[in-house]
């Protein structure tokens, strides 16, 4: 953005009470046209799953692969489209697919960020033990404590 361009931007807080309820209001307005059209796209979505397949060839080809579920056929070809453009370089499906699968970066990520976290807990847990003199006998479970007063 430019600096002339930044002149004419207008703190909300420097409007009139009037002005910032109809921004408000004119956003609250855009929100729910929003929410109504994604409401809108999943419900045709759900609706356009819940159909059966109208192409005979594919229907025939998944079946005798051994798939009879009509819904589990419309998954399987929503699944092999996503490949598809996978493999043809559509970075949105390859990072949809490791979302699904649990391969993408962010998911591993934070896999192990809980697996470092369980072993440090681990480690504070026989930290605070040693120095509180607390050992566990292995006989019989037991908890012996020592205090060194």
């Amino acid at each position: 953005m430019s600096a002339d361009s930044s002149k004419n931007l207008t703190d909300i807080r420097n409007r009139t009470a009037e002005e910032q309820q109809n921004f408000h209001r004119m956003g609250g307005l855009a929100s729910g046209i929003a929410r109504k059209k994604k409401k809108t796209i999943i419900w045709l979505l759900d609706e356009a799953l819940q159909r059966p397949i109208t192409n005979e060839a594919v229907r025939t080809k998944f079946k005798e692969q051994g798939w009879e579920d009509e819904d589990l056929i419309t998954m399987l070809m929503l699944v092999t489209k996503l490949i598809q453009l996978a493999l043809d370089g559509d970075l949105d499906a390859i990072k949809y697919m490791n979302e699904l699968t649990g391969v993408s970066p962010v998911i591993k990520l934070k896999k192990e960020e809980i697996k470092i976290k369980k072993e440090e807990l681990k480690l504070k847990e026989t930290i605070f033990k040693q120095k509180a003199g607390i050992n566990k006998n292995n006989d019989n479970d037991d908890v012996i404590i020592n205090l060194n007063i």
